[in-house]
């Protein structure tokens, strides 16, 4: 029995022994690697339906860019110099050919005025506008006489149209070739015609009413052959040449006794408290010219010249207009001031005007190239 548990412990013994050999040989193998998965079935895919190709979309047009609006051109501007102050009628007269100019080149042509002698002195209205110190100027025949003898004839006692409309415009009508040949020399063109007015006879001690009222008296006029007046062959006065700035005082202090000039000069200048006699005798005295340099007006495209010239043209009928109307407003303006009035009968007038036909005689023997300018007014008289 004791032999049997000997056995049996043996058998133990050694299985027990077995294992622990057979143990570590397991232990030093490697893992097996486990068999990768089976790949999954890779499932058909249905066919997509046919996609229905969309139309490609017109083109947008490229935005068209706005033009930008060309910059308008700068005006042409141009001087204009007169001796007149800014309120007289022919200042007004000069104005209004600017404003019309300006209008109708909508603007393309714009005129500064430069009154009362605030650009250039009056003597010398002619050089500078023919040097271009002036693009324009008005002109008086009176003034420019010097330079310009054969316009002198419109200076001369009683030279001028008032007898109707028609003789009026066409005097200047048919002077303008006249006028071209005589600035051309000049570097000058004449545009329109500007202001005119009557000359008149004031005085402060005394009425004049005839020709012999004359003798003694001194009295301020101006241009060579209104002086000449003054001559004993004709109005036999003291003729006095003063700045019109100085007349009031001359007056005051007994230097001169009176002038002949406009109403509307005397007027302005208040002369009417020292020279309080008014004698109308309707001495009609050349209008202004307004000209322009010839190199600024070579500057002024054609279409806007012939505004120009055209306006210019009309300006003639303003003059006239201005001529009939003022001188009677200017009258009774003046005798609202306190100014006596004497206007004097046709008959005495005609005797006046017949008085210096020698001394238009006499400027022709002088001024040969001007006798076409009396001829022409001798021409207009007979219009009606």
């Amino acid at each position: 029995m004791q032999r049997e548990r000997k056995l049996t412990f043996g058998v133990v013994l050694l299985l027990l022994l077995a294992v622990s050999l057979l143990l570590p040989a397991a232990c030093a193998q490697p893992a097996s690697t486990p068999a990768p998965p089976a790949p999954k079935p890779t499932a058909t895919p249905s066919p997509s339906p046919a996609a229905t190709p969309k139309p490609s979309p017109a083109p947008s047009p490229s935005p068209t860019a706005t033009p930008k609006p060309t910059p308008a051109a700068a005006p042409i501007v141009l001087r204009f110099s007169t001796y007149t102050s800014p309120t007289h009628i022919g200042t007004k007269l000069d104005q209004r050919y600017a404003d019309t100019v300006k209008e109708r080149t909508k603007g393309a042509i714009e005129i500064k005025m430069f009154p009362g002698q605030s650009l250039v002195a009056a003597a010398e209205e002619l050089r500078a506008l023919s040097q271009g110190t002036s693009d324009m100027a008005a002109l008086v025949p009176s003034t420019i006489a010097g330079q310009v003898k054969d316009l002198g004839a419109e200076s001369l006692p009683f030279i001028g149209i008032d007898n109707s409309r028609n003789a009026f415009m066409q005097y200047f009508e048919d002077a303008l070739p006249l006028e071209e040949k005589a600035f051309a020399k000049f570097n000058v063109k004449r545009l329109m015609v500007g202001y005119t007015d009557y000359r008149q006879v004031f005085t402060s001690k005394k009425q004049v009413k005839t020709l012999a009222d004359f003798k003694g008296m001194k009295l301020r006029v101006s241009g060579r052959w209104q002086e000449k007046l003054g001559e004993a062959k004709y109005w036999d006065f003291g003729a006095v040449s003063l700045p019109s700035a100085e007349q009031y005082m001359a007056l005051q202090r007994g230097t001169v006794d009176g002038m002949i000039t406009t109403a509307e000069a005397y007027i302005v200048a208040k002369l009417y408290e020292v020279a309080s006699y008014a004698t109308y005798m309707n001495q009609v005295f050349g209008a202004q010219r307004i000209a322009i340099n010839l190199d600024a007006w070579k500057k002024i495209p054609p279409d806007l010249q012939k505004i120009m010239v055209d306006v210019g043209k009309e300006s003639v009928q303003w003059t006239y207009e201005n001529l009939l109307t003022a001188t009677d407003e200017n009258k009774k303006k003046a005798e609202g001031l306190g100014a006596k009035s004497y206007v004097l009968p046709e008959d005495e007038k005609a005797k006046w005007i017949a008085s210096v036909q020698p001394l238009w005689d006499e400027y022709v023997k002088e001024v040969p190239e001007g006798k076409p300018w009396i001829d022409l007014f001798k021409k207009a008289m007979t219009i009606k």
